[in-house]
């Protein structure tokens, strides 16, 4: 990653670099996080329940993946852990 970083010439600042580096780090645990099954999410939420907000958790549930099932009170058990 920092590699891939370093090879951009406008980016000199290492405070700089370490942004986009954990900027970038949460987008892709974001994207990761859609080919969880719903199960799992719902664990990860439990243990993470602050490493996204409840709209972007809740993103996640409404996008169709191919093969994940998203039971149909989903967001009511979303809602009931980010509420602990």
């Amino acid at each position: 990653m920092f590699q891939a970083l370093a090879a951009v010439p406008s980016i000199d600042n290492l405070t700089v670099k370490l942004a986009v580096h954990l900027r970038l780090g949460r987008v892709r645990t974001y994207y990761e996080l859609l080919n969880l099954p719903f199960e799992a999410l719902l664990a990860f939420i439990t243990d993470h329940d602050n490493l996204f907000t409840a709209e972007e958790y809740g993103i996640l549930l409404k996008i169709h993946v191919p093969g994940r099932d998203i039971p149909a009170d989903a967001q009511d058990r979303m809602r009931e852990i980010l509420s602990r």
